[in-house]
């Protein structure tokens, strides 16, 4: 069976985060970031849901992560998505791509993902 168009169906955007330094006040960007998430799912278009994690490794480059689902990858604008993070001043290189649904493993659960750790293989 050929695979079905990779722009178009559900997915997730991965935004990664580079923070820049601070001037020694670290508490500031967390207290940005998290409201960050609510932000991207209310005026970011196409996104249903958008959910941050925290690095469990400090020596992480990137340190902040937000998994954004999508019902319709053709809906979100990844250069929208962009603009609006560059737009929320909260400090950093944002790294933002888009992937889609493949194959779901295991059961469902209600409310959308399930994940509690996400590994990233570079």
């Amino acid at each position: 069976m050929a695979p079905s168009d990779p722009t178009t169906g559900a997915g997730v955007l991965l935004a990664f985060l580079k923070p820049t330094s601070t001037g020694g006040n670290e508490a500031q960007p967390d207290d940005k970031l998290a409201l960050l998430s609510t932000a991207i799912a209310g005026n970011v278009l196409g996104i249903k849901t958008a959910t941050q994690y925290k690095a469990a490794n400090t020596a992480y480059d990137k340190q902040h992560l937000f998994v954004c689902e999508t019902e319709d990858l053709a809906r979100v604008n990844v250069k929208q998505m962009l603009k609006f993070l560059n737009g929320e001043n909260v400090g950093g290189e944002w790294d933002v791509r888009a992937y889609s649904e493949v194959q779901i493993f295991g059961p469902e659960k209600s409310g959308g993902m399930s994940a509690r750790h996400i590994s990233y293989l570079k």
